[in-house]
């Protein structure tokens, strides 16, 4: 049984890692243009939130996961766009 350091330790680093994957994606979406800028500033606030949250707030953890659909849901209507466009 995890001691309460361990879990504190792995929840941390949960944080970060999320932190980390939302500031290079929003940076990979804003180069190369194809995430709308509304969810390239939402990355990179939520991403500012997880790596500077001290304290845990259980709301906070429904950010990645929001902003993750937000992300597949852009992906999923630009691959429709893109096979529509492609069948006419």
């Amino acid at each position: 049984m995890p001691g309460p350091d361990t879990v504190v330790f792995a929840r941390a680093l949960a944080f970060a890692l999320g932190a980390v994957f939302m500031l290079v994606v929003s940076t990979i979406g804003l180069r190369t243009g194809f995430l709308p800028r509304w969810l390239v500033v939402a990355g990179y606030l939520g991403g500012l939130v997880f790596l500077f949250t001290v304290t845990y707030v259980e709301l906070l953890v429904l950010i990645f996961p929001a902003w993750v659909t937000a992300v597949s849901v852009v992906i999923l209507r630009a691959g429709d766009r893109r096979l529509s466009g492609a069948e006419s």
